[in-house]
């Protein structure tokens, strides 16, 4: 082998050391920041994609803040996931006792009245409670947990296993521990706890929720509902017929938030051109029960998004930045690579590419490449976008494979390019 051949080969080799590196390719574009982002006027303002959970607008969205009636998101999906275990079924009938009763009366709050010893259904009572009516909800915590007490243990053990570690939780409505009254509130708790989560957190769970049992988007969309007599009406005025509806942005629910020291609050949803995001808005202004200002808001955030972003499809077994991978130990000495699923993100439209790298898996690692023998299909490690995050907090990243297989090598040619590799 002569001295040029051997050069040319070290070449290619540093080559696809600094592939490896996830230095700039001409795939790989200077680090996606967007600077157009608003300043909604809100304390605290969250878009994110609804599939992947990448994080596309963001102010202030760690900290835990007030939630009202936004707490109604949570409970409901506990009842949801009752009814599909079996423990609850939709027909089955919801106990009012008194203690329900009195605060389904309370005009002091969102509420329909509900007569004592009277029976709802499960049906009736969890739409309703879309509706934000107090009593509704209460009851249903009742029914599901065996106690309103039960089951605001449940919400906190629920709010964990989504990865909430933040949360204050007393009550399933969303009204302060005292509103609720001592019967139905939380013991050793002060009237004045109220339940508090952070937009991120908001966003966990409708993220969930919608995931694992799309048909509440039905539930979410529904603008008024009648119950013990009396007609609810939605307080979510982007909904059709609604005073903030537009057309660009088919609103689908899904819940607001409303009090003193919660303000103007909505976290909400749309589908457009086929591509779902869930947006928050907390503490926006609430001067008036009609307020606008959450919605007013939202759409602010909707349209950066929709306007500022483009949507990129990735079908599975595309090839990417990294078209190849070293096998050092192989027959062949590289191995094209292709993206192991279909795989989606959002790019700001004033750039042209991503800035990737990537990450070999541990097991399979040799040097700056992968281990010999390769099977056709095997996961190598994962293809990541350094810029784009997630709502758990991590970088966007899609699993690579192999696109052949190699085999290994036999030892006298692993020994000559040892030796080759001195020089």
């Amino acid at each position: 082998m002569n001295f040029t051949h051997r050069f040319s080969k070290m070449i290619l080799m540093i080559g696809m050391v600094l592939m490896m590196l996830g230095l700039p390719i001409s795939a790989s574009a200077s680090a996606v920041k967007n600077t157009n982002q608003p300043d909604i006027d809100a304390t605290t303002g969250l878009a994110i994609d609804a599939n992947t959970g990448q994080i596309l607008y963001s102010k202030n969205i760690n900290k835990p803040m007030a939630l009202a009636s936004m707490s109604k998101l949570l409970s409901l999906y506990i009842v949801r996931k009752a009814i599909a275990a079996g423990k609850i079924s939709w027909d089955q009938k919801v106990p009012i006792t008194a203690a329900l009763h009195k605060l389904s009366v309370d005009t002091t709050y969102a509420n329909a009245p509900l007569a004592e010893g009277k029976h709802y259904t499960v049906r009736q009572i969890y739409q309703a409670s879309f509706e934000s009516a107090n009593a509704a909800m209460m009851s249903l915590a009742n029914l599901v947990g065996g106690s309103t007490q039960n089951f605001t243990l449940m919400m906190r053990k629920t709010a964990k296993q989504l990865g909430i570690k933040d949360a204050k939780l007393y009550t399933a409505c969303g009204l302060t521990n005292g509103e609720v009254g001592k019967s139905l509130g939380m013991p050793n708790a002060n009237d004045n706890d109220e339940n508090k989560m952070s937009a991120r957190d908001m966003a966990t769970i409708a993220q969930r929720f919608i995931k694992q049992f799309p048909d509440v988007l039905k539930n979410t969309s529904v603008s008024e509902y009648t119950l013990g007599g009396k007609t609810l009406r939605n307080g979510d005025y982007m909904l059709p017929g609604g005073s903030e509806y537009d057309s660009q942005f088919p609103v689908q629910g899904l819940k607001t938030g409303t009090s003193t020291t919660c303000g103007g609050s909505f976290i909400g949803t749309t589908n457009r051109d086929g591509h779902r995001i869930i947006t928050v808005v907390m503490h926006a202004s609430n001067t008036m029960p009609t307020d606008p200002g959450r919605f007013i808001q939202t759409k602010k955030i909707m349209n950066y998004v929709y306007s500022n972003y483009r949507y990129v499809n990735v079908a599975a077994d595309s090839t990417t930045a990294y078209q190849k991978v070293a096998v050092p130990s192989g027959s062949d000495t590289s191995v094209k690579v292709k993206t192991e699923r279909k795989f989606n993100y959002w790019i700001p439209r004033d750039k042209n590419g991503s800035n990737v790298r990537l990450a070999i898996n541990n097991n399979v690692k040799d040097g700056s490449g992968i281990k010999a023998p390769v099977k056709v299909n095997q996961q190598i490690g994962k293809l990541v976008f350094n810029d784009f995050k997630t709502m758990d907090d991590k970088t966007l990243s899609v699993p690579i494979a192999a696109s052949a297989t190699v085999s290994q090598a036999n030892i006298f040619v692993r020994f000559w390019r040892g030796l080759v590799n001195l020089f």
